[in-house]
């Protein structure tokens, strides 16, 4: 059953994250990106508002050292790919039947620089580096208990040193609480790793590059609203 209108837009709303051209990809994307193992891992993601009902969704992560797939809930897939000219997005917005495409090049024109290791861990090295390890008596042999503040917001994270990946996040802020719990995870090797077009393989797609001339196509518009909340792009009317 399809959510509300309203529903999906709130569920949406809480997904609101030079190389060497003679060289093998792989051996580019180890110089540019942090290799970290290949995995699938489920979480449930929460927001609880200052007032107000908690709300939540399951978010999936495959993860590859050259591909980042976050499905948040059912309405949306990110699909991050490591290319030869830079980091690459597909959008996918299941409601809509359609995939969002963002070369390297267009998310440079729309000043985007995404950190390959947030993007695969939820945490970037530089906020790793500012929270502060705590003993805890129910931490497990390779789990850390970090805490600190970032961004004006209370962080605890439960981080498995493994796999580079949080096992709980807390952070609190102005208005309210975001967690995410890892329900699931298991390893992959990079050939056997789930793959997602088939989810959108059927989709029409729509270059980002376009969507001045298509401003007023509905899931254009929707696509551009998205942006904004990201940031990515300035709001205006429509």
């Amino acid at each position: 059953m399809r959510a509300a209108p309203h529903r999906r837009q709130m569920l949406i709303g809480l997904a609101l994250i030079l190389v060497l051209p003679l060289l093998p990809l792989t051996s580019v994307v180890a110089k540019v990106h942090p290799v970290l193992p290949s995995l699938s891992a489920s979480y449930r993601v929460s927001f609880q508002p200052r007032q107000g009902r908690e709300q939540a969704q399951v978010w999936r992560l495959q993860r590859t050292p050259t591909r980042i797939v976050w499905s948040k809930g059912e309405a949306l897939d990110e699909v991050w790919q490591a290319e030869a000219s830079g980091t690459a997005l597909q959008r996918v917005m299941h409601d809509e039947r359609h995939v969002i495409e963002y070369s390297a090049g267009e998310l440079r024109t729309l000043g985007v620089a995404m950190d390959w290791r947030e993007l695969a861990t939820l945490m970037s090295e530089q906020d790793l580096a500012a929270l502060t390890s705590v003993r805890s008596q129910r931490q497990s042999a390779g789990q850390v208990l970090l805490r600190g503040q970032l961004a004006g917001e209370q962080v605890e994270l439960l981080w498995d040193e493994a796999l580079s990946l949080p096992i709980r996040l807390t952070r609190v802020g102005p208005k309210g609480r975001v967690s995410y719990l890892r329900q699931s995870v298991e390893q992959n090797d990079d050939a056997s790793s789930p793959r997602q077009e088939a989810r959108g393989a059927n989709y029409s797609r729509i270059d980002a590059a376009d969507f001045g001339d298509m401003e007023d196509n509905t899931v254009v518009r929707r696509a551009m609203a998205y942006d904004e909340r990201l940031g990515w792009r300035r709001t205006h009317a429509h």
